[in-house]
């Protein structure tokens, strides 16, 4: 049986480490907004990290571009820019159904996880 976790959010996880957390990228191919959260190892668990940004390069239709995603607050939940595990850019990539991506890097709990590639939708659904 191998090791499956379900996006949260219906996005693609991204592993980083072994199986110590994932980030999971959510695009709205209509609106064009392109979300990260970040999770814990088994994907259902928010994990904060101090960010206040993660750039990400897309390249959709053979054109790359790169965006950076700002860290989103939210106060309901007592979340801040520099504590949180949300980060969205709206209008980022309208109409495009699928990608290939790269997180140019993300440090969660002092351990730094650079490069870490995906498609969009994932192809493989099952990790080996």
């Amino acid at each position: 049986e191998p090791h499956h976790h379900k996006a949260p959010h219906d996005g693609v996880l991204i592993e980083c480490g072994d199986h110590q957390y994932n980030l999971e990228v959510v695009h709205d191919s209509e609106s064009g907004d392109l979300e990260i959260y970040v999770l814990g190892g088994h994907a259902s668990n928010p994990v904060r990290i101090k960010q206040e940004s993660i750039e990400i390069t897309i390249n959709a239709d053979g054109k790359e571009q790169v965006f950076n995603l700002p860290a989103i607050a939210d106060s309901q939940q007592e979340k801040t820019v520099g504590d949180t595990d949300y980060f969205r850019l709206k209008e980022a990539l309208p109409g495009a159904k699928e990608f290939e991506g790269t997180i140019k890097g993300v440090t969660i709990k002092g351990t730094s996880y650079n490069n870490k590639s995906f498609s969009y939708p994932d192809e493989d659904h099952h990790h080996d």
